[in-house]
């Protein structure tokens, strides 16, 4: 079973590994994510390293929609300016 892995994983064989074109690579990546963010739950949203890796995986997605990591973040100023964030705790009664 293949699944995505970061570019610069040292002693890795060159046998273990091939490039995927950048459609099936966008297929892994929307994959990734719900794997990585298993393994930040599986933290308890305790390591920053998890974190990161999140982070890069929603760049990458990002960028596939043509975006930059200076886009998403101008996104998230914008709607915490017009919205908030979360640090208030609101739950909405269903």
């Amino acid at each position: 079973m293949e699944k995505l892995i970061r570019d610069n994983i040292p002693g890795m064989p060159d046998d273990a590994w091939r490039t995927a074109d950048k459609d099936e690579a966008y297929e892994f990546l929307k994959g990734k994510i719900h794997e990585e963010i298993q393994e930040l739950t599986n933290t308890g949203y305790l390591d920053l390293y998890e974190f990161a890796d999140v982070l890069e995986i929603l760049y990458a997605l990002a960028k596939k929609a043509k975006f930059t990591p200076k886009d998403l973040e101008i996104a998230r100023k914008v709607k915490f300016k017009e919205r908030g964030g979360f640090s208030n705790k609101i739950l909405l009664k269903r």
